[in-house]
């Protein structure tokens, strides 16, 4: 067993309970238009799915006459404006696993599909933010998740190689990405997402938990 030294986390789904938030603000677009996303189908056809990508589904789901990409805009706009007012929380253990790794001088990163714009006032809005040695968004790279691009990058910021590392995610992209630039994932599955194939996880968890009882036994 390599001896570990970073922990990256996903974080919509992972540490902010952020999946019903999106929600809401796609309902909030939707509804002059007389449409609406139950929070059944979303955490099954839309979690853990980027904006533009979640846009263009959206789009044609409901025939929008609307540019996909002037859709996400809009919506962006709108989870800017309500972060502070919508009620945001963190995953179960958040803090507490935060701290474990800290006191087990890990390096902690936030990989996220999210863009910057948005990222970074969740974090911040939960109180994490300052835990975080990097935080790589969506902004940050040319290709997002499932594509490696997002943890490669990160692992670069924090000069690490695949071995030195794992990843926590929630989502069927997620643990894709992280296993294609060959970090060992950890799935939790915190909220039951619908098809969400987590087959190229390393282990699968309850919550994190679980996990973190789990990498103290494996890894020290």
């Amino acid at each position: 067993m390599e001896m570990l030294k970073a922990v990256l986390f996903d974080m919509d789904g992972t540490l902010v309970d952020s999946e019903i938030f999106h929600k809401d603000c796609w309902n909030m677009l939707l509804m002059p238009m007389g449409f609406q996303i139950t929070e059944e189908e979303f955490l099954e056809e839309y979690a853990g799915i980027i904006g533009p990508i979640t846009a263009r589904n959206i789009v044609q789901n409901y025939n929008l006459k609307i540019d996909p990409d002037q859709f996400l805009a809009e919506k962006e706009k709108i989870a800017l404006s309500h972060i502070r007012k919508l009620p945001i929380n963190l995953m179960h253990f958040v803090k507490e696993s935060i701290q474990y790794f800290k006191s087990k001088n890990l390096k902690l990163a936030v990989v996220t599909g999210s863009p910057a714009v948005t990222a970074i006032p969740f974090l911040e809005s939960v109180g994490i933010s300052q835990n975080f040695e990097t935080i790589v968004t969506r902004s940050d790279v040319s290709n997002s998740k499932p594509h490696p691009d997002s943890y490669q990058l990160a692992m670069e910021r924090l000069r690490l190689s695949p071995q030195d590392c794992i990843a926590i995610e929630d989502t069927q992209n997620g643990v894709n990405s992280a296993s294609t630039a060959g970090v060992t994932c950890l799935a939790v599955r915190d909220v039951p997402f619908g098809n969400h194939d987590l087959g190229k996880a390393e282990k699968e968890f309850k919550n994190l938990e679980e996990l973190v009882s789990w990498v103290e036994v494996t890894y020290f």
